[in-house]
């Protein structure tokens, strides 16, 4: 059997092109899982201050 070359390329870009695609998927899907992980780590490690404790703002000290 002979292939010539254009179905040679045919062939490879059938298969190549949905391969990429689908190890472009994957990886851009593992770097937003690790980067939402990683994003989340300073807000379990210091949970933020309540918004109601005006007190200690910066603002409320310096009107009264």
């Amino acid at each position: 059997m002979r292939v010539n070359r254009l179905q040679q390329v045919a062939i490879q870009i059938a298969f190549l092109g949905p391969l990429f695609t689908v190890l472009g998927f994957i990886t851009d899907d593992c770097y937003a899982l690790a980067a939402g992980t990683a994003g989340n780590c300073p807000q379990r490690i210091h949970p933020p201050e309540s918004s109601f404790q005006t007190s200690s703002s910066p603002l409320a000290r310096s009107a009264a």
